[in-house]
């Protein structure tokens, strides 16, 4: 398949990149002073920027055609997008080089284009991904399926 990166793809990869930005203000008090560990914080990060992502990856995804490979290279995408808007914003914030950067934060953008493909491999075949539904419905004891408790 080829991949044209479409300008709503790429807002799209900007707002992955600003969702977690913006959630993170709310981790520092006054004067930029961390409010909880940095395990914590950088647990939370990677929890809301993979959340964020997978949701923002489905959007992208509902209206273009994907398998494994394009879903890739909008990961590739949008990863340089998010590894450039933090040289821009975060590395001067955090008075680090990109060296000391990438070690604390950068590498985990590495998951953005394994999302990716995963989720283009997935939309592609939607008669395995119906399949894959089924099986994980059917794993469910029939008294905790949710249609069971709704009724």
């Amino acid at each position: 398949m080829q991949f044209e990166p479409s300008v709503r793809v790429m807002l799209l990869g900007l707002a992955s990149w600003a969702i977690p930005f913006a959630v993170s203000i709310l981790f520092y008090g006054p004067g930029g002073v961390l409010l909880v560990s940095h395990a914590l914080f950088k647990s939370s990060m990677v929890v809301i920027g993979g959340a964020s992502g997978a949701w923002l990856l489905f959007f992208a995804f509902r209206r273009m055609a994907a398998d494994a490979l394009s879903g890739f290279l909008v990961g590739l995408c949008w990863m340089a997008l998010n590894l450039l808007l933090d040289w821009i914003v975060l590395v001067p914030m955090m008075h680090v080089n990109f060296g000391a950067y990438f070690e604390d934060i950068g590498l985990t953008y590495a998951l953005i284009p394994i999302m990716g493909a995963a989720m283009g491999a997935a939309v592609s075949d939607p008669y395995r991904a119906r399949w894959l539904g089924e099986r994980m419905r059917a794993s469910i004891p029939p008294e905790d399926r949710l249609e069971a408790k709704q009724s």
